[in-house]
């Protein structure tokens, strides 16, 4: 393919990526606030009013990642065929992309909630739907999709440490 064509996309994978990874950071804060420290009890001191605003917070972020991780899933497949070849060289870019792929049902799994969230905040009855908002939040956070919050995290880390230092990169022989 085209080099300038393989830059951009995979410069609108860089970007999309710190975009996601950053906001995710920042909604992990927002929404990890909103508990008692080491359990999923919603703060009790903490009034309704600052928790749904903590929420909508929260939802509004998601739609900034959302948008940055559907960027950043469609451009690496997009890199995927595009540079489909060069995987028998390039072990540690393979076993990154196959990481990625995995670990996405995780992401595409909270998108799924996040985009209930968003519906929810844009419709001018978000404050009647207050108690549908808390619920659909609180799944994000059962124990079993937190844990696999958790691997999907490492995971990600790990994909960082195999872009940067590359193992399994076949050099080409003299």
């Amino acid at each position: 393919m085209n080099s300038t064509f393989i830059r951009i996309i995979v410069f609108l994978i860089i970007f999309s990526s710190a975009l996601w990874f950053g906001g995710s950071v920042v909604r992990s804060a927002i929404a990890f606030d909103a508990f008692i420290p080491g359990t999923l009890v919603l703060k009790s001191e903490v009034s309704e009013v600052a928790r749904f605003e903590s929420l909508r917070l929260y939802s509004t972020t998601g739609f900034y990642t959302s948008a940055a991780y559907i960027l950043l899933f469609t451009c690496t497949i997009i890199f995927v065929f595009a540079e489909k070849g060069k995987f028998k060289e390039r072990g540690w870019l393979f076993i990154s992309l196959v990481l990625f792929f995995i670990f996405s049902t995780v992401e595409w799994y909270r998108l799924y909630f996040d985009v209930q969230l968003i519906r929810i905040f844009n419709n001018e009855s978000a404050l009647t739907r207050q108690n549908e908002a808390f619920r659909i939040f609180l799944k994000l956070f059962n124990p079993q999709f937190s844990a696999a919050s958790l691997l999907a995290f490492f995971t990600y880390v790990t994909i960082v440490f195999f872009l940067a230092f590359r193992p399994l990169h076949k050099s080409p022989s003299l």
